[in-house]
């Protein structure tokens, strides 16, 4: 039987043997009376890093956004404005809302992931009797629904400038800032400086198993680990997993750079091999249409799966996304690009 290779997503990282040897090793303690060594160490690595004064490790990137929402979100009447495409808006079960009552205006993504400047500004609510206030921009870099993306940081600026012309909050879902970093050529810090708060994911590209962290101001940090533990999220012994995230930190940032390489990779051989329309990849998320129709694409989806090759079905019509992340190597990308062309002649395509 042939190899398995599953590019569904970069959460399907798995600790390789120094991780694991750093999670056994790992000294622990009370998180919620602030006493674990590794995830503090965690915190204070995070912080200095992004460039912003304090950090919260959390469990996943999901309560980090929603736990910046519920903060920027306060009192009556907040609205936050993000993308009609961003995963907050779209796969975090409408935490904001549901749990905030924080109303979520959408202003529609281009096709780069950004949102157009004259619609955003447009889209501002000032107080008024007959309808919200804006409180906060949420941003996504990279942009997973918009084939991950990357913002360029003078549109990133632009949007800066127009929160504080409106005194508006500006927050990163930043579940993969990381890749915007390397893509960019730039530290992370410099990534996140327009931002006044931002999640950023742990377990995606970095590797490590578990978890996220939210960076910000001193104050908003205090505040969010309150929120944290009304939401559940306040851990005991987490350290062990929180050192994964250091050893991550600490020894595989540096090779993100192969994901995006093996990314170009897939894009240009099935480009070559075969009649698929392929996004230029900016990152390590590769988009490809296989057919103008959703059916024929579940089929391509299908019969990879049978080939041993795992993908997944996107957004646009008949389209598919492949993820290249810590642990699939150049010669698995060959590998799936071949066993993708030869289930695109199979049917035809």
């Amino acid at each position: 039987m042939s190899k398995v290779i599953d590019l569904r997503s970069d959460t399907l990282t798995t600790p390789d043997a120094g991780m694991r040897a750093a999670m056994q090793e790992a000294p622990v303690g009370d998180d919620v009376f602030g006493e674990d060594t590794s995830i503090l160490t965690l915190e204070a690595k995070m912080a200095k890093a992004c460039g912003k004064e304090k950090a919260l490790f959390v469990p996943s990137g999901t309560m980090g956004n929603l736990i910046c929402a519920l903060i920027h979100g306060e009192g009556l009447f907040s609205e936050i404005i993000m993308g009609s495409d961003s995963h907050t808006a779209n796969w975090e079960a409408g935490g904001a809302s549901v749990l905030g009552r924080v109303f979520v205006r959408q202003v529609q993504n281009n096709a780069d992931g950004t949102l157009p400047l004259d619609k955003l500004e447009g889209s501002i609510q000032y107080p008024n009797i007959h309808n919200g206030i804006t409180r906060a921009i949420f941003l996504e870099n990279t942009h997973n629904a918009c084939g991950g993306a990357v913002l360029p940081m003078e549109y990133v600026n632009q949007v800066r400038a127009i929160c504080d012309k409106n005194k508006i909050i500006l927050h990163c879902d930043g579940a993969r800032a990381w890749n915007a970093a390397v893509a960019l050529g730039i530290d992370i810090s410099d990534v996140l400086k327009p931002f006044d708060t931002a999640s950023l994911c742990l377990s995606k590209g970095l590797g490590a198993p578990v978890g996220s962290v939210v960076v910000g101001s001193a104050a908003f940090i205090d505040k969010a680990r309150h929120v944290r533990k009304m939401l559940g999220g306040g851990m005991r012994q987490a350290g062990i997993v929180a050192q994964g995230a250091n050893y991550a930190f600490d020894n595989l940032y540096g090779r993100m750079k192969e994901d995006h390489a093996n990314a170009s990779l897939l894009g240009k051989l099935l480009s070559e091999g075969s009649s698929f329309k392929v996004v230029t990849p900016q990152s390590n998320i590769v988009v490809f249409t296989v057919a103008a129709d959703d059916a024929t694409r579940d089929k391509f989806v299908a019969a990879c799966a049978a080939e041993n090759v795992k993908v997944v079905a996107w957004k646009q019509t008949g389209s598919v996304r492949a993820v290249a992340y810590y642990g699939i190597t150049t010669a698995d990308i060959e590998e799936v690009a071949a066993r993708m062309i030869k289930v695109s002649k199979s049917l035809g395509l």
